[in-house]
């Protein structure tokens, strides 16, 4: 029984030593940092965002101008239900590309710690991109359900992406002055076409 015993106590030692790095770790990753490294970590997301953003949806819509050019040229017997069809299915895989990076975005705002005195403007606008992305799943979905392009475009214009927008584009733009009243400039590039 007692080399058990050793072992089990050899192990506690070591059990210690993980939870307080594991807990040094925790500590680092939320501590504020300065508010120039702040600036640098959130404009550097901001930009990969918004790049990303922007070059999805120009993808998006040339794929779907393209494809009704194609219904058109070929002279489709039901070039409304093939347009549907073509718009339904790019559109499903555009959020589901968009989804993904917001998703890469919030968390980039998440694990973004900021200095104190802007710290609640921090956390709106992280609020506001949460819940654009928790939207997403629920837009696909109906969507994907939709029939006809009134129907997809009712989808899109009744969703919690569309409802999202102004708060998104709002809060980006309080954080950015919050930032300025510190007296340093920040580009969350809030005004780009690349929020939902």
């Amino acid at each position: 029984m007692m080399p058990r015993r050793r072992r089990v106590s050899g192990r506690i030692p070591r059990a210690v030593a993980l939870v307080a790095l594991v807990g040094l770790l925790v500590a680092a990753c939320s501590s504020p940092v300065s508010l120039d490294e702040y600036i640098d970590t959130m404009e550097s997301a901001s930009s990969a965002y918004v790049t990303e953003a922007q070059e999805r949806s120009f993808q998006y819509q040339s794929t779907v101008e393209d494809g009704v050019r194609d219904l058109v040229a070929d002279e489709s017997a039901d070039p409304l239900s093939e347009a549907a069809e073509l718009v339904r299915t790019e559109t499903v895989r555009y959020l589901a590309y968009l989804g993904d990076a917001m998703s890469r975005y919030r968390d980039a705002i998440v694990e973004a710690a900021p200095p104190a005195e802007i710290a609640e403007a921090h956390e709106a606008f992280g609020s506001a991109v949460a819940a654009v992305v928790d939207g997403v799943p629920a837009t696909r979905a109906a969507v994907e359900a939709a029939e006809t392009l009134d129907g997809i475009q009712q989808s899109l214009g009744a969703s919690q992406l569309a409802d999202g927008q102004p708060r998104w584009t709002a809060t980006c733009r309080a954080l950015e002055q919050a930032v300025r009243d510190q007296g340093r400039g920040i580009d969350l590039r809030c005004v780009e076409d690349a929020t939902p």
